[in-house]
């Protein structure tokens, strides 16, 4: 059995209303093993044998349509992957801070032209905040708090200015405490 975690975008956010309990339900009838969700921002764990991480998220983002009339993406990582991300965080303040580093999933690999594409962002004028470009994910450090952040705003409108629609990378977003809770529920035995 791999355990993953399910990383839903943009759930009870801008509109987007999901209950935990239905999110367990459905992940359940879908014949999932020991189904759990973490907060209330689309984070569940389940374990599963022999699936196909890429076909398995697609069939919850299937499930969440025709069951609960909610579009949302739907990312799945497992304990090594998240472990991996731990592992590559550039910024050594993640630690002691926690709440104050995010991390960006992508739902697909960059290509080396949308890696440089992404790092032509300054992100110079926003110090002391910062970011780096890492293997399937972009950390962020925001001194201030995620909340309180200048970049992310021109983050984003670098990337719309940068990438063709519908080209820009989709990603879904979680703080570090919530990554390594993740990692930790997903770690086997």
């Amino acid at each position: 059995m791999t355990r993953y975690a399910a990383l839903l975008r943009g759930v009870n956010v801008g509109g987007k209303k999901l209950a935990m309990a239905d999110l367990r339900g459905l992940l359940t009838d879908l014949g999932l093993d020991d189904v759990s969700t973490l907060l209330q921002s689309g984070n569940a764990v389940f374990a599963t044998s022999g699936a196909d991480p890429a076909r398995l998220a697609a069939q919850i983002q299937a499930a969440l349509v025709d069951q609960l009339g909610l579009v949302s993406k739907v990312l799945l990582r497992n304990h090594d992957e998240l472990a991996a991300v731990i592992e590559e965080n550039p910024f050594p303040t993640a630690e002691a801070e926690p709440a104050k580093h995010l991390v960006q999933f992508l739902f697909e690999p960059l290509t080396a032209d949308d890696r440089a594409r992404i790092e032509a962002f300054d992100g110079g004028p926003f110090a002391p905040e910062e970011y780096r470009v890492g293997p399937g994910v972009i950390y962020f450090r925001f001194p201030n708090g995620i909340g309180r952040n200048v970049m992310d705003a021109a983050f984003s409108r670098h990337l719309t200015a940068t990438f063709a629609k519908p080209v820009r990378p989709a990603m879904t977003g979680r703080n570090w405490n919530t990554v390594r809770k993740l990692a930790e529920l997903t770690r086997s035995g």
